[in-house]
């Protein structure tokens, strides 16, 4: 392979790194009203030599099963694992009812929302749950 096509494919390998799609996170906070939740991404980014951690992403949106006036919200805790999900396109205008044209940012954490718990390993339900 040439000079070129390696700086290319690094290059290219670098930009893809920094797409992220989903992550595991920890709720450091969660408020069940307003359903937005504070929450640490579980992952580091190396960046030259140094591992650098996410920073906390504030009042994100937390899905819950919604159908008509019947609901399920969760009451997560500090210290549960949720799934973090990164949208394609910008969501600020879609959690007013509204439809944006698309944007640009894809994938970035002011486009995050929480879609559901995650088991640490090692887990189990509780008793009232057993068959």
């Amino acid at each position: 392979m040439s000079e070129f096509t390696n700086f290319f494919e690094a290059l290219l390998q670098d930009r893809l790194n920094d797409i992220k799609i989903s992550m595991i996170g920890k709720i450091e906070s969660f408020d069940k009203e307003k359903m937005r939740a504070d929450v640490t991404p579980l992952l580091k980014k190396k960046s030259r030599d140094q591992e650098v951690e996410y920073t906390v992403l504030k009042q994100i949106p937390v899905t819950f099963l919604a159908a008509g006036d019947f609901y399920i919200r969760p009451e997560y805790k500090p210290g549960d694992l949720v799934q973090i999900v990164f949208s394609t396109n910008d969501i600020a205008e879609s959690l007013n009812a509204r439809k944006p044209l698309e944007s640009k940012k894809i994938f970035t954490p002011e486009n995050a929302f929480i879609i559901g718990g995650v088991a640490k390993t090692g887990w189990k339900h509780p008793a009232e749950f057993s068959e």
